[in-house]
């Protein structure tokens, strides 16, 4: 599953409920969000990789942005895997591809 954006936490909620579980949650250029249960969020997660993409110059996430984003996670027993790129808020399909 991959959200981008403001699509991350969107799928990020949609997963909360939905009854399968995917290989792997891609948050690219987003953010898992903080207003889902503890509880809930600490079953998603739990045993799913999450993967955290985002560009070096995108404008709407900064590099302190990011490291709280995996700090939260790690909260949650989630070790995100960080992929960074040479880019803005956009999705690359170069990038897309190291992700299969």
């Amino acid at each position: 599953m991959l959200g981008f954006s403001q699509g991350a936490a969107t799928v990020s909620r949609w997963l909360a409920r939905a009854t399968f579980r995917p290989d792997r949650l891609i948050l690219w250029a987003g953010a898992f969000p903080d207003d889902i249960d503890y509880a809930v969020a600490t079953h998603l997660l739990q045993r799913l990789p999450v993967v955290l993409v985002c560009g070096d110059q995108d404008e709407f996430i900064k590099e302190a942005d990011l490291q709280k984003q995996r700090d939260f996670l790690l909260k949650l027993g989630v070790e995100p895997t960080i992929l960074r790129f040479t880019g803005k808020h956009e999705l690359q399909a170069s990038v897309l591809r190291q992700l299969k």
